[in-house]
């Protein structure tokens, strides 16, 4: 599974709330860092042999070659060498990183 290290830094302070609605603490515009599914998979082909369905989404695969004590390896790439095409800022700063301005 490969995977992409992503940071997000919320715009706002974000505040956590105990118990009678007593401020907790407040953390003003945290970020955050994380590895992030890209949708890309190496697959051995007794994996693809063990799908019964016609229609599998890959998560649902992974947990089920899980449950039966498989191993999945994660191969994270930085956040700089993968880009969503699913979004519109995503694939403008691909348009630009291959055509230029």
């Amino acid at each position: 599974m490969v995977c992409a290290r992503k940071k997000v830094t919320i715009p706002y302070g974000i505040v956590d709330v105990a118990a009678g609605d007593v401020l907790a603490e407040i953390k003003e515009k945290p970020e955050y860092s994380f590895l992030t599914n890209t949708a890309m998979y190496l697959v051995e082909g007794k994996i693809l042999e063990d799908i019964e369905q016609k229609k599998a989404d890959f998560p649902d695969i992974i947990r089920m070659e899980q449950e039966k004590g498989r191993k999945i390896g994660v191969y994270a790439v930085d956040e700089e060498d993968w880009l969503d095409m699913g979004q519109m800022s995503e694939l403008e700063k691909m348009r630009v990183r291959l055509y230029g301005e």
